[in-house]
């Protein structure tokens, strides 16, 4: 879904429950832009790959007239991925599916809603875990 080469990976910002992070890639690694404390390399080198794995598991009947339905107006979360001579690439995340196994996304702003994996909650949650804003 995200076609990115992570080295070329500059800026990722987050908002997961309630919550917002920005991190920055700095010539020593990468920084929370907030008070410019190092984030763990692994950390975010596991997001970043794992964002890069992230699969459409198909896409929704008439999603865009039921955004508020699946969570994705307002979004539950949302991931802004800035790539050097990419741009921005966005990832907006609503609630399950009804059988609890994936999540309603919209990928790049378009109408269309797809599913994807509900793995990516457990990897936003390892990640602002490692930021200090959540236990």
């Amino acid at each position: 879904m995200f076609d990115f080469v992570i080295d070329k990976a500059q800026k990722l910002d987050v908002v997961f429950e309630g919550k917002h992070l920005v991190c920055q890639r700095t010539p020593n690694g990468w920084v929370n832009s907030a008070d410019g404390t190092p984030m763990r390399q692994d950390v975010m080198e596991d997001f970043l790959t794992n964002l890069q794995k992230l699969l459409d598991l198909g896409e929704v009947e008439g999603g865009i007239e039921q955004l508020s339905e699946f969570g994705l107006r307002p979004p539950a979360s949302r991931v802004l991925l800035e790539v050097e001579g990419a741009g921005v690439q966005v990832l907006t995340i609503g609630k399950n599916n009804p059988v609890q196994t994936s999540l309603y996304a919209q990928v790049n702003d378009t109408p269309q809603v797809v599913l994807i994996g509900s793995v990516i909650n457990w990897d936003l949650r390892k990640l602002f875990t490692a930021a200090g804003l959540i236990s």
